[in-house]
């Protein structure tokens, strides 16, 4: 029961987070630094749904990551 219920949470997930790049389709690029000589560093081009999907992502493992270090810190 428990797999089931994990199954749908992750389907909806996804499906939220395909339509956030259907509704978002506008590319954006991030400047990573200021300019330095001329030069910027940036990522390519990206729809913004994807860039936000990108970073709720990134966000879960962060957080999962810290989570699972203060819990061996704990023992």
């Amino acid at each position: 029961m428990r797999f089931l219920l994990y199954t749908w949470v992750v389907f909806l997930v996804l499906l939220i987070m395909g339509g956030l790049v259907w509704l978002n389709p506008t590319q954006v690029e991030l400047v990573l630094t200021p300019s330095w000589n001329d030069v910027y560093y940036r990522i390519p081009p990206l729809p913004l749904g994807l860039l936000v999907d990108v970073v709720f992502l990134l966000g879960l493992l962060i957080g999962y990551t810290v989570a699972n270090l203060t819990h061996i810190g704990r023992k």
